[in-house]
């Protein structure tokens, strides 16, 4: 007998938060949302680490700059596009397979359309905007000339288990994290790879809140610290 697929509660769920994700990263609407985030992290990189876009790095040495949990890859983009080698970095297969397409497959501003907003009910001003439809991509990646020496690259893994080895101890100049760093169960681990990443004298940049994912899951292992006290550890 024929079998229907149907996705699980969990996936579809994911689907519906990649979409959201799109509209932020990948649409002209979004601009208004990631642009202060962006650009707060842009200013300050500049100002650890200078690079005239009009130049570029002609000897090829752009500062190094690693993304973790990247999600669309908008950001690692965007830092490409101002000068930096930028390595993205992404665990979930929703993000990797969209942000890959993004990427990699758009040819035409505006190419397609989606509608984030569907699957819900609340924050709505007006009933037609459940429907309302959000155009991506605002900007080809594929047209971008980026600046003399500057490259983007993505690589799929735990951030942990991919930049924890002795082969990235010191190859970042910069690490960047938006959103990031209250993803994992314990933020101190994350420290510590971010500090085995950077050489001495680099920069780590991080925006976003300490709103810990997994610490209402009963059956998971979660450590959660406040401000002060991540700031603490950061320093030793």
């Amino acid at each position: 007998a024929d079998e229907t697929f149907r996705a699980s509660r969990e996936d579809a769920e994911k689907v519906r938060y990649v979409l959201k994700n799109a509209y932020r990263d990948w649409s002209a609407d979004g601009m208004y949302e990631r642009a202060p985030v962006y650009g707060t992290i842009f200013d300050a990189l500049a100002e650890a680490l200078p690079v005239d876009v009009d130049v570029g790095s002609p000897d090829g040495e752009a500062p190094r700059v690693l993304v973790p949990g990247c999600g669309l890859g908008r950001l690692v983009f965007e830092l490409a596009k101002r000068g930096y080698d930028a390595q993205g970095n992404e665990f979930s297969y929703f993000m990797l397979l969209f942000s890959s397409f993004m990427l990699n497959a758009t040819s035409v501003v505006g190419e397609f359309g989606i509608h984030p907003w569907m699957h819900g009910r609340s924050n709505h001003r007006t009933a037609a905007a459940q429907w309302r439809e959000c155009a991506i991509p605002d900007e080809v990646p594929g047209d971008a000339k980026l600046p003399l020496g500057a490259t983007m690259s993505m690589a799929a893994g735990y951030f942990v288990e991919v930049y924890g080895s002795p082969r990235e101890t010191g190859a970042w100049d910069a690490v960047v994290t938006c959103f990031f760093i209250d993803t994992g169960h314990d933020v101190i681990k994350y420290l510590e790879v971010v500090a085995n990443c950077l050489r001495r004298g680099g920069v780590w940049i991080n925006f976003g809140p300490l709103l810990y994912h997994w610490e209402d899951y009963a059956h998971e292992q979660s450590v959660e610290f406040s401000m002060d006290e991540v700031l603490d550890a950061a320093k030793l």
